[in-house]
């Protein structure tokens, strides 16, 4: 084996001739088109990995979705409150009043 046999099998270089280069498109437009469609789900991505890392913004966003969530429980417990009927609440109340003085009587009223 010569010297600039073993050079190639060592170095792990082929003696084969290289690949045609590829062959030209078909349509222009149709990889201009592809292009195209690439740099806008590259766009894409992008705009989706910044709005993942702009920590301020997620915060400001998770900070109105609990507001949101802390009024509409707020609305929803008055309108509740709203239907119901103040003969209700006025029972209620004097049911309370009537049982604490009960147990006013029963432990600390007269000794």
């Amino acid at each position: 084996m010569s010297t600039a046999e073993n050079d190639d099998v060592v170095h792990g270089a082929s003696l084969s001739p290289p690949p045609p280069p590829p062959s030209p498109p078909e349509d222009i437009d149709d990889i201009r088109a592809d292009i195209a469609a690439t740099r806008a789900e590259l766009g894409d991505t992008v705009a989706a990995l910044t709005a993942k890392l702009d920590v301020k913004a997620r915060a400001g966003k998770a900070l109105h979705e609990v507001r949101e969530s802390i009024e509409d429980r707020a609305s929803t417990g008055l309108r509740v409150l709203h239907d119901v009927p103040v003969a209700v609440v006025v029972i209620a109340v004097g049911g309370v009043v009537a049982a604490g003085l009960m147990l006013w009587r029963a432990f600390g009223g007269k000794r």
